[in-house]
C-alpha cells in the first residue's frame, strides 16, 4: 500500500504558512513546509502540529524517518512542484520537472541495456525515457536511503522497456509511475519484491 500527494508552492493555502515562518522569498524552506504539510494530510493529522512536532529521526545515512509510527515515507521536490509519499514499506521517490536531456552527457549513469535500450529511440522518445529511467534511478538510491553521488546511478539497473522493476546491489524494487502533471515526470520504487 502507497499514497502520495503533491502541493505547488505557489498554492494559496501555503502562502499563510510562508508568512509566520518567515520564508516568503525562501523557496528551499518552502519546499520543506509543503512537504511536512503534505505528510501530515496523508496521515490525517493537523498541518500545524506536524509542521511544530512532526517527529522525525535521521537514519545512519541521512534518511527520516518516523520515530513513533509505523508509516515510511519519502519527499521529492523540482522547481515549484513537492511530492510526499507514504507506505507501509521502505520507499522512494523522486519528481523532475521536464527539460531536455542528452544520452551524451548522462550516458555515464547508465547500464549498457539501458543505453542500447535508449540508442533505439528516435531523440524525441530518446528524451522523455532518458527523464524517466533517472527518476527511477533516484527514487531506488532514495528508497535505499543513499544519495546520488554515493551510490552512483549506474548501480540501479532498470529493466527496460517497461521500467516496472529495477534492482540494486541484487535487490529488487517495484516501480511505479507517478501521474502528477504532464510537465513533471514522478517515479516511486517500493521495498523489495518478494
Amino acid at each position: 500500500m502507497f499514497k502520495y500527494r503533491s502541493g505547488w508552492l505557489s498554492d494559496v493555502r501555503y502562502q499563510s504558512y510562508y508568512q509566520q515562518l518567515g520564508i516568503i522569498k525562501q523557496p528551499k524552506r518552502q519546499q520543506t513546509v509543503v512537504g511536512k504539510i503534505l505528510l501530515a494530510e496523508l496521515l490525517g493529522l493537523p498541518e500545524q502540529q506536524f509542521l511544530t512536532n512532526p517527529e522525525f529521526e535521521i537514519g545512519p545515512a541521512g534518511k527520516p524517518f518516523f520515530s513513533h509510527r509505523p508509516e515510511y515515507f519519502n519527499i521529492s521536490h523540482s522547481n515549484q512542484l513537492v511530492v510526499a509519499a507514504i507506505a507501509d514499506v521502505e520507499i522512494g521517490i523522486d519528481v523532475e520537472k521536464q527539460r531536455s536531456m542528452t544520452l551524451s552527457k548522462y550516458q555515464r549513469a547508465f547500464t549498457a541495456a539501458e543505453l542500447s535500450y535508449l540508442r533505439s529511440l528516435t531523440p524525441t522518445r530518446q528524451a522523455v525515457e532518458l527523464l524517466r529511467l533517472w527518476t527511477v534511478k533516484e527514487a531506488v538510491i532514495k528508497q535505499q536511503g543513499l544519495g546520488l553521488f554515493s551510490a552512483g546511478p549506474r548501480s540501479v539497473a532498470v529493466m527496460v522497456p517497461r521500467m516496472e522493476a529495477a534492482t540494486y546491489k541484487q535487490h529488487c524494487f517495484a516501480i511505479h509511475f507517478l501521474g502528477i502533471d504532464t510537465a513533471y515526470v514522478g517515479s516511486l520504487a517500493l521495498n523489495e519484491i518478494k
